[in-house]
């Protein structure tokens, strides 16, 4: 074996070092950055009619549902999964047209890892509203729990393409493509698109992304 070859061998080698350490991270990384407890309040402007399951009328909170709502996101965001899941499946139950409780649940399903009945609770999510980015995501963060590759880069590119300043999005995308088909020149991208629109430091990510590109250009 050459000189180069044993060098380049020990990069490679460093790298899928590098790799399995991301991996480990991968899924609750996936997780923390898919949280949609902000963007989830819109119901679908174009309405699907779906007979009896009211799927596809529009709804507004309430000023008591809105209370509801927002301590529903922050019962969920400080991993009380129980409490915040009586109140969402009870807006969702007040307000079967309004996107944000069903998507939320399927977050909470997720989380729990139940991807079976999240994929539900995001498909509903998408009847009423089938250009909502952030259920967008999380179906892609359930095709990549199935290993569903090309399903989950299918709708992360959806997921942007609604939303192109939708970091979370493109994060997801951007492990996909360097941990699941090691494109490192789309993961890299895909990365800067995440630190162009992140409101805060992310030195790790940035440092490995410096990583990457310093590998293509040799």
């Amino acid at each position: 074996m050459s000189h180069n070859n044993s060098i380049q061998l020990q990069s490679l080698s460093f790298i899928g070092l590098v790799l399995k350490s991301r991996r480990r991270l991968t899924l609750a990384l996936l997780i923390f950055l898919s949280l949609i407890l902000g963007g989830c309040g819109s119901s679908a402007k174009k309405p699907v009619a779906s007979g009896a399951n009211n799927l596809g009328k529009t709804s507004q909170f309430s000023e008591q549902q809105q209370i509801d709502y927002k301590q529903a996101l922050g019962l969920l965001s400080n991993n009380k999964h129980q409490e915040a899941e009586v109140i969402l499946i009870k807006l969702s139950k007040q307000l079967p047209g309004h996107a944000g409780p069903w998507a939320n649940l399927g977050l909470l399903n997720l989380v729990q890892k139940k991807p079976a009945e999240a994929e539900e609770f995001v498909k509903t999510a998408l009847k009423i509203n089938p250009n909502m980015s952030q259920a967008l995501n999380l179906m892609g963060l359930i095709a990549t729990h199935n290993r569903d590759i090309k399903a989950a880069e299918s709708y992360y590119i959806k997921a942007i393409k609604q939303d192109n300043g939708y970091a979370n999005a493109h994060y997801n995308l951007a492990l996909l493509y360097d941990i699941y088909l090691q494109d490192i020149r789309k993961a890299a991208k895909e990365y800067r698109e995440y630190l162009k629109y992140i409101d805060h430091e992310d030195n790790a990510t940035l440092s490995w992304v410096e990583q990457l590109e310093r590998a293509l250009k040799r």
